[in-house]
């Protein structure tokens, strides 16, 4: 942000432009840099002006005053993925961005992956470890906690909106949970009853839990 005006910036996941009832949105798999109304041209207005609705994707990120060449040379594929409707909600672009940039994955399930090894078959229907109630929050990000006391699910309000979350562990019962701070540092304890709790959520934040299972 220079003088006021936005040059440039890293979209998360996607941008969008609407006017006169219509909107369209992008989501730059490849490239997150883009540019709006203009392309950075190393200008830095003194005042906020309007711009068009024009979005550039600024696929290289070389046009630096650094160490970097203006021109690069080869062979390079970058993925986009555009749609457009009469009204496009920020929930509903950032679920296609997510989808769009982490694509569904697959793996076969052999003997050795069944918790215990049972003799009988896995169950054909379909099953989560994970579900939540909101549409509007996204999980971020699930994995082992730093310090090895359970495990850290990561969610982020795309929606805009408070809510109450309520996330739901299909698979196992819960012992206790608290919202931790970025580092992983215990806040304050959530309410867990049997495999749920309900988590609030202001719009836009970032929350972070602690999850730890009953043995």
């Amino acid at each position: 942000l220079k003088g006021g005006s936005l040059d440039w910036f890293t979209v998360r996941h996607w941008v969008r432009v609407s006017g006169s009832g219509f909107s369209v949105g992008l989501v730059p798999v490849d490239a997150p840099l883009v540019c709006l109304g203009d392309i950075n041209r190393g200008t830095w207005p003194k005042k906020f002006r309007s711009k068009d609705a024009t979005v550039y994707s600024y696929a290289m990120n070389n046009y630096w005053h650094t160490n970097y060449f203006r021109e690069q040379s080869g062979h390079y594929t970058f993925r986009y993925v555009l749609t457009s409707g009469q009204s496009l909600s920020p929930a509903s672009l950032s679920r296609l961005g997510l989808d769009a940039m982490t694509p569904l994955e697959h793996q076969q399930v052999i003997s050795n992956d069944k918790d215990g090894n049972p003799a009988r078959a896995l169950s054909p229907a379909p099953q989560s470890f994970l579900t939540v109630s909101s549409p509007d929050v996204e999980v971020e990000d699930w994995k082992s906690a730093m310090d090895g006391h359970g495990t850290i699910v990561r969610l982020v309000e795309v929606g805009g909106e408070s809510t109450t979350v309520k996330l739901t562990f299909p698979m196992f019962h819960l012992q206790q949970a608290w919202i931790t701070n970025a580092v992983e540092k215990d806040q304050s304890p959530l309410r867990v009853e049997g495999n749920s709790l309900e988590v609030p959520v202001k719009p836009h934040q970032i929350v972070t839990l602690r999850i730890v299972a009953a043995q």
